[in-house]
């Protein structure tokens, strides 16, 4: 038993599970409740939550005025020393499971289900944790709703399906990896995809980004390897500054549907080198690896294409569009995308100036706006554009709009892929750009 566990004197004769939840927390539970900033607020509301929360004992990295029985105040690396110790103790991981890992701006998501689609069409067993879900094999167990869930949740995750899978994969967010939600777990390879302007609200620079995914080679295994795709030169020469990194060649696949974009080739390059380290993968089994949800997903529709993708950032957008005017070149394209609220404000200009290298036709609309208002999202992309275009603040008449002038076009609607809600002002409303699409066309036939 852990040091820490008998320095602070935790008896875990009668603890059932461990919790990061107050409202989930039992009187069996260990709750670790993590302060932020510890601020003259955060503290009295920390006190508040604490003091209707149940829980046999509550870890807390800071000192809230509690006089509960069960309640212990550590540092702030005690605190995750504590929660590593206890989770071992309670959800040990498994010895003889291959861990894979994905970073990288874009294509995380893509990358890391290619990975699970592989592993099912050699007949190896898998649990992956992303964007889409928690999947074992080809079923969805869970989702939490996070690129990266709570270290906590992870572990559990790892331990109910114990035994039952060979690999495990999942995505590594930059969020993740800073408020050290991966824990200490160790990745036997990790792939890291590209690096562009994403989430500065949060990192504040391309350089704090940056060294946020560097954190990856503190996950690696002792004879862990990094993967990038070859194009990625100059990432890879900034990553060997301090660490080293292999560049991967590309496969060869017909490149038509989901494949006929470049990057999505990259990702499958990705996933095919890494599972190659452990079981040879027959390229004959491409031709059933099926589209990612919400990634690249095509609709014919009379003389033109709709296409539903999750770009949101101006680099994923930039690519998306230029792929769609070089796979169809007979085809104009039109352009409806918006930006998300309370993000990266500088990135919405950029989105802007990204759509117009190649669309001929740009309609602007909302895209969880959150507490901001859709109005002001769309001035700020506005900045970046120099082309006409349309606004209609409301997705699903932007798509209308858009099906409207759709004459031998490709239709992209970028930006929330198989999301299923609109985010506004703290509520999640039932939306999903592919029932919009299809309800509509629907509504043309009747």
């Amino acid at each position: 038993m852990s040091d820490l566990i008998k320095k602070y004197n935790i008896k875990l004769t009668n603890v059932a599970d461990i919790e990061w939840l107050a409202q989930k927390s039992t009187s069996q539970s260990i709750l670790f409740y993590k302060l932020g900033k510890k601020s003259e607020d955060e503290l009295l509301k920390a006190k508040e939550r604490l003091g209707e929360a149940h829980f046999t004992y509550c870890i807390c990295n800071g000192s809230v005025d509690l006089n509960k029985k069960g309640f212990i105040s550590v540092s702030d690396d005690d605190f995750e020393h504590l929660k590593e110790a206890l989770l071992n103790y309670f959800y040990p991981l498994a010895n003889d499971v291959i861990f894979l890992g994905v970073t990288g701006t874009n294509g995380k998501t893509t990358t890391v289900d290619l990975i699970r689609q592989l592993c099912l069409l050699h007949k190896k067993s898998i649990l992956t944790v992303g964007t889409l879900g928690v999947y074992l094999n080809q079923e969805l167990q869970n989702s939490f709703q996070l690129t990266t869930p709570d270290y906590i949740d992870l572990r559990k995750t790892l331990f109910e399906y114990r035994g039952r899978y060979e690999f495990f994969a999942m995505e590594l967010s930059s969020h993740a990896l800073i408020q050290k939600r991966i824990g200490e777990l160790k990745f036997d390879l990790i792939s890291w995809t590209n690096l562009t302007q994403d989430h500065l609200d949060y990192h504040r620079s391309m350089r704090e980004y940056f060294h946020a995914k560097m954190k990856i080679f503190d996950h690696l295994k002792n004879k862990g390897q990094v993967f990038l795709p070859k194009g990625q030169v100059d990432l890879c020469k900034k990553i060997e500054e301090t660490h080293k990194a292999y560049l991967v060649e590309p496969v060869e696949i017909k490149t038509e549907g989901f494949f006929s974009v470049s990057y999505n080739v990259e990702n499958l390059s990705l996933a095919v080198n890494m599972l190659n380290k452990y079981f040879e993968i027959s390229s004959e089994k491409f031709q059933y690896l099926k589209i990612v949800p919400g990634r690249f997903n095509i609709l014919p529709w009379k003389d033109n294409f709709i296409v539903i993708d999750y770009a949101h950032t101006p680099d994923s957008l930039e690519s998306i569009c230029r792929e769609l005017k070089k796979n169809f070149l007979h085809h104009s394209l039109i352009t409806i995308f918006g930006c998300g609220g309370d993000r990266d404000k500088a990135k919405r200009p950029l989105m802007g100036a990204a759509a117009q290298k190649y669309s001929d036709m740009i309609i602007l609309t909302s895209d969880n706006p959150r507490f901001e208002k859709p109005e002001d999202i769309i001035n700020d992309i506005k900045k970046g554009l120099k082309t006409e275009y349309h606004v209609e603040v409301d997705r699903r008449e932007a798509i209308a709009k858009g099906l409207e002038l759709a004459n031998k076009s490709v239709l992209l609607i970028a930006g929330k892929g198989n999301e299923n809600y609109l985010d506004v002002k703290g509520t999640k409303l039932s939306y999903s750009d592919e029932n919009v699409v299809r309800e509509l066309l629907d509504d043309q036939l009747k």
